[in-house]
């Protein structure tokens, strides 16, 4: 067997054209979904307590709770059941007392 050996700089190229073919990130001002803008420290704090997820579900527990006892009063409420029904047999052919028979 013969065997070819790279130089080592040719094996440099090569990674070096690999790396450069590599996708870069996007920076803020590539990105269509980034919106720079200057936030001051009430903004951030305002986007923080927006965006917590922990304070979101403290507040619906809070909402359920305070909805519960009308909730459980809600069982002795009137309620109004209303139905209708019909029904009925249709014969045919001739049976005595009738205008065929």
């Amino acid at each position: 067997m013969n065997r070819t050996h790279l130089p080592v700089s040719a094996i440099f190229a090569l990674f070096a054209l690999a790396f450069a073919a590599l996708p870069r990130p996007a920076t803020a001002t590539e990105s269509p979904w980034v919106e720079a803008r200057a936030l001051t420290l009430r903004d951030c704090l305002l986007l923080a307590l927006q965006n917590n997820l922990d304070l979101r579900i403290q507040r619906l527990t809070h909402q359920e709770t305070a909805l519960g006892p009308r909730a459980a009063a809600g069982a002795y409420d009137p309620s109004l059941l209303l139905g209708a029904a019909r029904s009925g047999n249709k014969t045919t052919g001739t049976s005595p007392g009738t205008a065929d028979g």
